[in-house]
């Protein structure tokens, strides 16, 4: 998500709300997470776990990428 938000110039997130029990506001990733919720690009791995230190599947970049660009 950070190579994304940082390609999109770094939007602000459209909510500072973060569903996410995984994702720390200390993190370097914490506003790219929140923008790419808010966009709906993903929704993490379950309502409360964004799982930041799992592997993306092929499948999963695709996805993404597609979403960004609607």
């Amino acid at each position: 998500m950070t190579f994304l938000h940082r390609f999109e110039n770094s939007p602000s997130p459209s909510s500072t709300t973060n569903p996410f029990v995984d994702v720390s506001s200390s993190e370097y990733y914490y506003t790219s997470v929140l923008w790419a919720v808010g966009k709906e690009i993903t929704n993490g791995t379950d309502k409360t776990h964004f799982s930041p230190d799992m592997t993306c599947t092929r499948g999963q970049i695709v996805t993404f990428l597609y979403r960004d660009m609607k």
